[in-house]
């Protein structure tokens, strides 16, 4: 998780390739790590079906569960999905337990963006302002940045153009 946290996704991709795919798919963790690892690098097919590996493989464990579902939900964002993104980023709040903020930070980044792409900038923007205390409270500059740069064109939509320069200078 610190390496995900981190950005070192070509880290966590190198290390479980090294892995036979048949004992990796006994480990419902690892193929959520590698299923997300496998979306932010753009591969999404693949990091589709470790993530629907790992979703059914960690049914009986519900903070784990919340985990890979916000992963889900930020997979189902890139394929445009935003019904589907909304749904999953909701349920994995509330799986997600308070004090593991950057997995919770990646959920309410995923529900903003899907509320900004579904038409509810409101939600977007409450979406958001949660994601920045998030990526703040873990230290994942990543979820500050796509936080402060939905609330800065959020802003700018709003022409409280203002707000948006603090925001994007944050």
């Amino acid at each position: 998780p610190a390496l995900m946290q981190n950005g070192e996704h070509a880290a966590v991709l190198r290390w479980l390739s090294g892995i036979p795919d048949n004992v990796l798919r006994g480990y419902p963790v690892l193929c959520s790590y590698l299923g997300y690892s496998l979306t932010v690098t753009g591969k999404l097919d693949q990091g589709q079906a470790y993530l629907h590996e790992a979703e059914h493989g960690l049914a009986d464990s519900p903070e784990q569960l919340g985990s890979t579902l916000a992963f889900i939900s930020y997979n189902a964002c890139f394929r445009g999905e935003f019904e589907r993104e909304i749904d999953l980023s909701r349920r994995a709040l509330q799986l997600i337990p308070a004090q593991k903020a950057w997995e919770r930070g990646i959920a309410a980044v995923s529900l903003g963006l899907a509320l900004c792409h579904n038409g509810d900038p409101q939600g977007c923007v409450s979406a958001m302002q949660e994601a920045l205390v998030l990526g703040q409270q873990s230290n994942t500059i990543r979820t500050c940045v796509h936080a402060l740069t939905y609330l800065g064109r959020m802003s700018v939509l709003r022409l409280d153009f203002q707000q948006a320069e603090l925001y994007y200078r944050q």
